[in-house]
């Protein structure tokens, strides 16, 4: 915990070194006791919304009772580690800035509520599929700016895969000479012209059950993983941060659909450590000489920027 403690200072600036304190704009961390409180909620939660007969409620009680313990257990430690805050979702955003906030766009937002308004829509009518049907992007690059035909033409094109500061993941081995790609897994989606296709189906039918799921028992984990989204801290140096979501799109999206402010994530500052653009000169790809300090950086400024509605239209 004194690790991350001190990460956050870093980053907001603050002396108190109390695992609860209020860091910025209600980012705070979650302490053991937090983390108990939520285990017990979504225990009740669960148990209110239990509809079984006489035998299968002593299995289901025996299960339950199980995976409570086991949550009980090692969720606070996850929280003494200081691993788990709270944070707004204005400030959280996906890896190409389509903001999660009531403020931004992103599709599978727009999904979910299309489904809330007409539960029986066909994909082929959904804003969702509209978006990329319509959507020819190439790049990272051209994602980020297909807005704006001026910023666009201006800077690297940089392929699928790549950032400015190389990767959120260290486990991917960046050669700072040579871009990584991953264009062949991802033109699938931002192609001329997508067609519907295995991703597409699973990802509208994986949206729509969870958006049942969290309407009907709120939203309450996994006793059997208790696992939050993860997410990267990006910072500038205006001093602004945003939250890049490593995984969880699906809960992100359906939680700001249903109106939801805030949401619970964690932090692993081994293994996904803070981006700060003050940094930016030892940035792979920057020290390289493959891509300037300055295109870099408007590139990333674009994360504190842009929140989707820019291209929707577009």
């Amino acid at each position: 915990m004194r690790k991350l403690i001190k990460i956050f200072q870093n980053i907001f600036q603050k002396k108190d070194s109390s695992p609860s304190i209020l860091f910025d704009r209600e980012i705070f961390l979650l302490t053991p006791l937090d983390a108990m409180k939520l285990i017990y909620k979504d225990y009740r939660a669960r148990k209110s919304n239990q509809k079984y007969s006489a035998s299968q409620n002593i299995i289901a009680d025996f299960l339950q009772m199980i995976y409570f313990f086991r949550a009980f257990t090692m969720l606070p430690i996850v929280a003494f580690k200081g691993n788990l805050i709270s944070v707004p979702l204005d400030l959280c955003t996906n890896q190409y800035a389509f903001s999660y906030g009531n403020k931004g766009w992103h599709w599978n937002i727009d999904l979910t509520k299309q489904v809330m308004s007409r539960p029986d829509v066909p994909l082929e009518e959904t804003g969702y599929y509209s978006f990329f049907q319509n959507i020819n992007c190439s790049s990272y690059t051209e994602l980020m700016t297909f807005h704006s035909t001026g910023l666009k033409q201006s800077l690297p094109k940089m392929p699928f895969g790549s950032f400015p500061w190389g990767h959120f993941d260290p486990k991917i081995v960046i050669d700072p000479c040579r871009f990584y790609d991953r264009s062949k897994d991802l033109l699938v989606w931002y192609g001329t012209g997508s067609k519907i296709n295995d991703n597409f189906i699973k990802e509208f039918y994986k949206t729509v059950a969870l958006l049942k799921s969290i309407k009907l028992n709120g939203y309450n984990l996994s006793f059997s993983k208790y696992q939050f989204p993860t997410v990267v801290i990006l910072k500038n140096n205006n001093g602004k941060v945003r939250f890049l979501n490593v995984d969880g799109a699906h809960r992100f999206a359906v939680l700001s659909a249903l109106g939801y402010d805030r949401i619970v994530v964690t932090l692993y500052p081994n293994r996904y450590p803070p981006i700060l653009e003050k940094d930016i000169e030892n940035w792979p790809y920057v020290r390289s000489g493959l891509i300037s300090r300055t295109d870099a950086s408007k590139l990333f400024q674009l994360y504190f920027i842009l929140n989707g509605r820019e291209r929707m239209n577009s």
